[in-house]
């Protein structure tokens, strides 16, 4: 089994194929995600506000089939990423993908940044996907940056688990962040 270090490895060697960089606590992260994802062998992944995509391309490179989308279109690294991805430009609240589609969604830092109710995003991502993945930032330890929407332990239990009909298979806070993985 692949460990984290060698996912977070991975990003690191990709980002700076693109000429990129990437802040240390977003690459383990995203390492945690995909680590979670290849716990269950090869499955397929819609990865919701995938920005630019790197770990759309490694779990491919790992034998997934994943599908990236996200509302915008910003800059040269994520047109670049989508050149070479399967990638459908949509709102997280009307993906045009049919029920149960995919094994997993994963929501990578995307759901602080969305001004609406969390229960209309989980509704999507319930009709779309048997499991969903969700990382943020943990309040309770961390200051998320200006104009992102925080979570506490008790928002996360009553915001994201109860409201969502799912249940929490996994909960992992750490360096910060928080990541859930919930299942029908």
């Amino acid at each position: 089994m692949i460990t984290e270090q060698e996912l977070t490895d991975e990003i690191k060697i990709l980002k700076q194929s693109w000429g990129g960089g990437c802040p240390e606590w977003q690459l383990v992260e995203r390492a945690r995600v995909m680590k979670m994802v290849l716990e269950h062998g090869t499955p397929s992944v819609v990865e919701v506000g995938c920005g630019g995509s790197e770990v759309q391309q490694i779990l491919e490179n790992h034998g997934c089939y994943v599908v990236g989308t996200d509302i915008q279109k910003c800059d040269k690294y994520f047109d670049l990423a989508h050149k070479r991805t399967n990638f459908i430009r949509c709102h997280c609240c009307f993906m045009p993908f049919q029920e149960k589609a995919f094994d997993y969604a994963t929501l990578i830092s995307v759901i602080e940044h969305i001004p609406i109710d969390e229960g209309e995003i989980l509704n999507e991502m319930k009709r779309i996907a048997s499991n969903v993945i969700i990382t943020c930032y943990y309040s309770d330890l961390h200051l998320p940056p200006t104009g992102h929407r925080k979570y506490s332990l008790t928002e996360i239990d009553n915001r994201l688990i109860k409201n969502s009909g799912l249940v929490a298979q996994e909960l992992i806070i750490k360096d910060g962040l928080f990541h859930i993985k919930l299942a029908r």
